[in-house]
């Protein structure tokens, strides 16, 4: 995808369409008030459909695995 491309598009229409979830990290206070989310997309063509996230995991509130 183009610069261009990317820039013509709203941001749920490049996710629907275009990008996968590859990582997702969620930084939290002690107290589980969120502070920061981090999340990267690669281009679906990238990815072997697999997300590469560990989805199972057991995330406690409170947690900050960054």
């Amino acid at each position: 995808m183009k610069l261009n491309e990317m820039y013509s598009k709203s941001i749920k229409e490049l996710i629907d369409d275009k990008l996968e979830l590859t990582y997702m990290n969620v930084h939290t206070e002690d107290d589980g008030t969120v502070r920061r989310v981090e999340f990267e997309y690669k281009p679906k063509e990238e990815t072997d459909g697999s997300t590469g996230m560990d989805c199972e995991r057991d995330i406690s509130p409170g947690r900050d695995d960054g």
